[in-house]
């Protein structure tokens, strides 16, 4: 009998219990082209409760207690929307930002939320403002954030530092692309910039934090961190294709091709090709003097001409409706005029690519991945320029001279096989190996957020003796 009673008294509790809460169902979906949002935030209004919705932007949630509760829902690049309810099945209908005080970024924190609560400076570039611009330089947008010390170097050239101490290579600013290191590896250490392999079209945002966030990125992000976050095939689907064209010979074909399978398979392609004519302009380069004649300023020697070729292809599996694994792919080929803090470098088939594994959950999150730097027949133009000059003007043209080897006249040919001898000439065939794990955990009854990392690195810069100090040196 007493066993009947306390059962009937368990019963009683529990009916009370679940009719104390409130449980919510809904959806969330973008309000222009009624796609689900898959990964959105779903939270109980003043609590830490939260869930994400699966790959059908749908969600449950469960309110500890009954009656009328607000849900406010999230999404990063879109503004916030709460709607208010008494457990009933919600439609939330998300409008992309429109002001700064909606966005929701994850670059300040590693997480998302509302740039007015970032605890840095942060702008945000939307894919609205890229598609304002003419260029397909995604870079030039950067001019127009506040704070930002912006430089341009030719009609491709552009570069940005925060907080002092700029010039032409700036390595003080951490480039990310999808949470990824996107600095060049080994000897350089400079950031991609118009070598990454992303294309105008598949940026949904780019996030500008001013500042050091050397704490959360790692020692590269001394001044600041550039990440940009491209667009999820599964919400921006289609085929884009554009050709575009301007002064200096500017021609630029670029695509992308985006498709959802199912609800576990989806992958995006792009490529893109960009080619024209850099600014006539000359530096000086002083040569001459000795046996070479007397002492001349010469112009230097260079061509204008530009080019780059890159491509991505990703593939997404969705694993659980609330993880993925997705794998990525992406390389560029390059030929353009770099300015250097002694003059200019003659960018001749550098090659910058790049190998990704990842696995996005709401709670754990890992990466791997491998980057390659070939410097093709990358040189400085100020050493090739004066080589060339001083081996076509020597005065000493007897070969049987004992210093002809080594200071004697050439035909053009031969002082231009000598003028592009290495030393002048780079040579640069490293990589680097990033791994990364995340978890975080939210303790709701006392508002505490839990976030664990492990970051590893090991670069392998291979300069075959060109740069002192770093001829082949692992780890």
């Amino acid at each position: 009998m007493r066993k009947i009673l306390f059962m009937c008294f368990l019963m009683v509790v529990c009916a009370n219990a679940i009719l104390a809460q409130a449980t919510y169902k809904g959806k969330v979906t973008d309000k222009k082209n009624g796609q689900p949002l898959s990964g959105a935030t779903v939270t109980l209004k003043g609590t830490t409760n939260a869930v994400a919705t699966d790959a059908n932007g749908e969600f449950t949630l469960i309110a500890e207690t009954a009656g009328t509760h607000t849900l406010v829902a999230s999404y990063i690049g879109y503004a916030e929307q709460a709607l208010t309810a008494a457990g009933e099945y919600l439609r939330f209908e998300l409008s992309e930002s429109t002001g700064l005080g909606d966005e929701v970024v994850v670059t300040a924190s590693r997480r998302p939320q509302k740039i007015t609560e970032a605890p840095a400076s942060i702008s945000v570039i939307t894919s609205k403002d890229l598609d304002q611009s003419a260029s397909f330089n995604i870079g030039e947008l950067a001019s127009k954030i506040q704070g930002v010390e912006f430089v341009r170097t030719g009609v491709n050239g552009v570069g940005f530092n925060a907080r002092g101490f700029n010039n032409a290579f700036n390595a003080k600013v951490l480039l990310m692309t999808d949470g990824r290191n996107s600095m060049m590896a080994g000897g350089s250490g400079l950031a991609a910039g118009i070598m990454n392999t992303i294309i105008k079209e598949d940026v949904d945002r780019m996030e500008v934090v001013l500042g050091p966030s050397s704490a959360l990125y790692g020692p590269n992000a001394h001044n600041g961190i550039a990440n940009t976050i491209t667009k999820d095939p599964r919400k921006h689907q289609g085929t884009t294709v554009v050709l575009g064209g301007g002064t200096q010979e500017v021609f630029s074909g670029r695509f992308r091709q985006a498709t959802k399978i199912n609800n576990k398979w989806a992958y995006k392609i792009t490529g893109e090709y960009t080619a024209g004519l850099d600014f006539a302009f000359q530096d000086s380069i002083y040569a001459g003097g000795s046996v070479y004649g007397p002492a001349v300023a010469i112009p230097e020697k260079n061509d204008r001409r530009f080019r780059h070729v890159r491509g991505e292809g990703h593939l997404y599996y969705s694993v659980t409706p609330k993880s993925d694994i997705i794998v990525s792919y992406g390389g560029s080929t390059n030929r353009f005029l770099s300015v250097n803090n002694v003059g200019r470098n003659q960018i001749v088939d550098w090659k910058f690519s790049y190998l990704q594994a990842r696995y996005v959950s709401p709670r754990f999150f890992a990466q791997i991945y491998n980057t390659w730097t070939n410097v093709g027949n990358s040189y400085g133009i100020p050493g090739y320029t004066r080589d060339f000059w001083n081996r076509t003007h020597s005065t000493i043209t007897d070969p049987t001279n004992p210093l002809f080897p080594a200071v004697g006249r050439l035909f053009p040919d031969e002082a231009e096989a000598f003028a592009l001898r290495l030393g002048n000439r780079f040579k640069e065939e490293s990589k680097r190996l990033n791994a990364e794990a995340q978890y975080n955990y939210e303790f709701e009854k006392i508002g505490l957020q839990l976030v664990a990392g492990l970051n590893y690195q090991k670069d392998n810069p291979n300069t075959f003796g060109t740069k002192p100090g770093r001829c082949h040196t692992k780890n």
